[in-house]
């Protein structure tokens, strides 16, 4: 019996990481457009009009753009940097699979997106 407890444990301490559990493994993004009638698009696939909330893995890039017939249109990238917190999985087990496994391969918590809110207007000329 104390063996299968032990087994059960042991991957279960192990599969989560500091900043799957304090940070998250996903990211809500809001954007907006000062342009009515404007079709947002969060990695190519279509969010909302004239704004948008929804929530991206931190596993994913972020690509965002506003889209409006007759105008050109607004683009932009959303730029990721590393998450401090995952360096507490060092005390865990010096990291090799909190930070390598989980944080890194397995969920991307390893990243945060260094902007959450957008404002993107296409540009028409009126």
């Amino acid at each position: 019996m104390k063996k299968f407890f032990l087994i059960m444990l042991i991957p279960a301490i192990f599969l989560q990481s500091c900043a799957a559990m304090f940070s998250g493994t996903k990211e809500t993004i809001m954007v907006r457009s000062n342009e009515p009638g404007t079709s947002l698009y969060i990695n190519e696939m279509e969010v909302g009009r004239d704004s948008a909330v929804t929530v991206v893995s931190k596993k994913q890039d972020l690509r965002l753009r506003a889209s409006k017939k007759g105008c050109s249109d607004a683009q932009a990238v959303g730029q990721k940097s590393f998450n401090a917190v995952t360096l507490l999985g060092l005390f865990i087990d010096f990291g090799i699979i909190t930070i390598i496994v989980i944080d890194w391969l397995a969920t991307g918590a390893i990243w945060s997106f260094d902007q959450t809110n957008f404002v993107l207007t296409p540009n028409c000329n009126k």
